[in-house]
């Protein structure tokens, strides 16, 4: 019998990759939760002793200029990251990792923290991926087993970041490499389950949104479920235009690099301070069924801020992750539809919550067009029973259908196709 993998070396290398890895996206991860509670206090208390809450404007408008300092100083930082992975894989871009590393993190954290609405899965995952290069720049590896465990440590900071291993492997075929053998399964798995054993030792194994009281359906609606994923399909295909013409708007206007990255931050600062339930990236908006819901029009109300919020950050080119957001608007489209039914069919909000969680993988899938990544990614964020995958499939790739027949293409491809023939990245994704 021919065995595919005669040397050690790489298991040893991706491993040790994988270790540091979860030790960094951890500490990434606790350094902006425990940051985050001290931001809520500060907005708290400028809101209540301050006219218009200035102290916290003052302190999103600083971060903004690090912001700007930061990807002027490494432009590569910009954008989520997931598109600078890309190019390396290609071979078409070389980076520093110490200067990625040190700007991703110093612009992540405290933008993560001050209640932007931009998420950590894409700058995870290119943290995953710079932590990985540094271990083995220098390891004498042949190129394939460089470019596969490259791409393992990538997967390995999306599985650290969500607890999502099994997601972490499938982004990295369906995104990255969209071909398999078992070699590239056994390189990539490495880092991977390494990567999120070593996190969980340090943060727990608790699923990254907690679901309490989550009931599974026993029958479900099929003739609804493709209506939202159809509705879903629509909703993608609108998202990913919105982006590209939010970049596009953004070059015509030509703004100075400070205004267009302090902008957002301000805008965003000002909405925090009207209402904090828009802080964050949306996650905690995503179990609102199980607790008792709100009203139609408030779930209108908060999706329509959370997708200007998002946008406005996205695409003026700061350092921003997209995942987390968009989950929570796919969440709060599902709400929006599990609602509007339940007003019909006198549904209980535990009906409601499963088409947030289904809506939740069909707009990944329709975005992202990685449809069983966004399915496995959302089951293993919420610890949701495996037992419901069937409706799940249902609607995303009735989403994913949807927007292949209206022309949008996935985003990453939208967003790469503006960058062709630029070889330095500036102000991108």
């Amino acid at each position: 019998m021919n065995h595919i993998i005669t040397s050690k070396k790489p298991w040893v290398i991706g491993v040790l990759a994988g270790v540091l890895i979860g030790i960094v996206i951890a500490l990434f991860r606790m350094t902006i939760t425990l940051l985050s509670d001290q931001f809520k206090l500060f907005i708290a208390n400028s809101s209540e002793n301050y006219t218009f809450g200035w102290p916290y404007l003052l302190v999103m408008m600083l971060i903004g200029l690090y912001v700007t300092f930061a990807v002027k100083q490494e432009a590569n930082v910009g954008g989520s990251g997931v598109l600078q992975v890309k190019l390396q894989l290609e071979s078409q871009l070389e980076l520093d990792w110490r200067r990625i590393l040190f700007y991703k993190l110093t612009t992540m954290i405290p933008s993560l923290a001050s209640g932007m609405a931009i998420g950590r899965g894409g700058p995870s995952i290119q943290i995953g991926a710079t932590v990985g290069s540094a271990v083995f720049q220098n390891a004498e590896l042949t190129q394939e087993e460089n470019n596969y465990l490259f791409a393992g440590s990538a997967g390995a900071g999306m599985a650290a970041t969500f607890n999502a291993p099994v997601a972490g492997i499938l982004f990295v075929f369906e995104e990255f490499l969209r071909h398999s053998s078992r070699q590239i399964v056994y390189y990539i798995g490495v880092p991977i389950v390494t990567a999120t054993i070593t996190s969980t030792l340090i943060l727990g194994n608790d699923p990254v949104i907690s679901l309490e009281n989550f009931e599974r359906v026993g029958d479900f609606n099929i003739p609804a479920l493709i209506l939202l994923g159809i509705i879903i399909g629509g909703a993608g295909a609108v998202f990913n235009k919105a982006i590209i013409y939010g970049k596009h708007l953004y070059k015509r206007m030509n703004l100075p690099f400070v205004v267009q990255i302090t902008v957002p931050f301000l805008l965003s600062g000002a909405m925090i301070l009207f209402d904090m339930q828009l802080f964050g990236a949306g996650d905690a908006l995503i179990p609102l069924p199980l607790a008792g819901n709100v009203p139609l029009q408030t779930l209108v109300y908060l999706l329509i801020a959370k997708l200007v919020m998002f946008l406005i950050s996205f695409t003026a080119g700061m350092p921003a992750g997209m995942f987390f957001p968009l989950l929570s608007i796919g969440a709060l489209i599902g709400n929006i539809f599990g609602s509007s039914l339940a007003l019909i069919t006198g549904d209980p909000n535990t009906v409601v919550m499963h088409y947030s969680l289904v809506a939740m993988a069909a707009f990944f899938a329709t975005i992202v067009r990685a449809p069983l990544t966004g399915i496995i990614l959302v089951i293993e964020m919420t610890g949701a029973p495996v037992s419901w995958t069937l409706p799940v499939l249902l609607a995303a790739y009735t989403a994913d259908i949807t927007a292949e027949w209206l022309g949008s293409d996935p985003i990453y491809d939208s967003l790469m196709e503006m960058l062709v023939g630029v070889k330095t990245l500036e102000k991108l994704e």
